[in-house]
């Protein structure tokens, strides 16, 4: 089995919704993304999945959000529709994980997206075997 991940940043600024009954206060930070894909077959070049595949899923993911406050981007926008999603370094992950999963090849497996939003605080998703197959 082969594994590969990339480590991304971006800066954004977030507040926590319903932290503690209300939205914390606007602070920014530069957000660390590492993303590791596995498979058990090689391409003809050597590689699971190329670095630049990987780098250019990731860019899409995160294109509205470099350089902007995530509370005002979707998925974590406020509409009249559904409570707004807290912008928590989880759910960033979940974001992005579930953006890049609908690009990742056949036999190649998105195991987990991590995100770190300061020094030694990170945040990870990934999905089961029981959720893949749903």
């Amino acid at each position: 089995m082969f594994e590969v991940t990339i480590e991304r940043t971006f800066v954004a600024r977030h507040g926590l919704r319903y932290y503690k009954g209300e939205t914390e206060p606007l602070h920014e930070h530069t957000w660390r993304v590492w993303i590791t894909v596995s498979g058990e077959l090689l391409d003809p070049s050597g590689c699971l999945v190329d670095f630049v595949d990987l780098n250019n899923w990731f860019n899409n993911a995160i294109a509205d959000w470099n350089d902007q406050v995530l509370n005002d981007t979707i998925p974590f926008k406020n509409t009249r529709d559904v409570r707004p999603l807290s912008p928590s370094a989880e759910n960033v992950a979940r974001a992005i994980y579930e953006s890049i999963s609908s690009s990742i090849p056949e036999g190649v497996r998105l195991i987990r997206v991590e995100v770190e939003e300061e020094k030694g605080c990170r945040a990870s998703y990934y999905e089961t075997t029981e959720e893949r197959s749903s």
